[in-house]
């Protein structure tokens, strides 16, 4: 499926040391004039790119997904079916960001997220931040996140979730934020 955009290519430096690349803005399904997509990255389906989102590299950006903000989706990463990434966020490496999956903020994931569905709050552990529902921590403050944070999140029922499935969160994070051997 080729790429939409707004018919005028030109270059645009996604200050990555490239330098200047053949690039034009995205138009989304809506009509309106998107951020940067580089010729060499594909935006296809229904996907969106608002706002100064860039997408660059020879990354792909497919279905239902939403980049926007100032996100940046790059390298060989892939986001596609419900996703979004929003905000600051950068998704890039070879990482996978699909489903339903929300990298918010300023998260970085550089390969591929893990994303849990059917607890209350869809849960997405990427490498520098963990999002449940429409809350977004840093790993870092997650470990410190407690009963009372959670009261003030979503009363009760954030209490009983955060009660219920700390433990298992919590090593999914430590796994998944550990470095890998060189």
């Amino acid at each position: 499926m080729k790429p939409k955009g707004d018919r005028h290519m030109t270059t645009y430096d996604f200050q990555d040391g490239a330098g200047p690349v053949p690039a034009q803005r995205h138009i989304n399904p809506d009509d309106s004039i998107g951020g940067w997509v580089a010729a060499s990255a594909r935006v296809t389906g229904n996907a969106w790119v608002s706002g100064t989102a860039q997408v660059y590299g020879n990354a792909q950006v497919s279905g239902n997904a939403w980049v926007c903000g100032k996100a940046q989706v790059c390298g060989k990463a892939q986001v596609s079916g419900n996703a979004w990434v929003c905000g600051k966020a950068q998704v890039y490496g070879n990482a996978e960001v699909t489903g339903d999956a929300r990298v918010y903020g300023k998260a970085q994931v550089s390969r591929t997220p893990i994303v849990i569905l059917g607890l209350p709050y869809t849960v997405t552990i990427s490498d520098t931040h963990i999002q449940i529902g429409c809350l977004s921590l840093t790993t870092k403050q997650f470990h410190t996140f407690t009963p009372a944070d959670a009261r003030k999140v979503d009363g009760q029922q954030g209490v009983d979730c955060f009660k219920t499935f700390r433990k298992a969160i919590n090593r999914l994070v430590e796994t998944h934020t550990r470095k890998e051997p060189q």
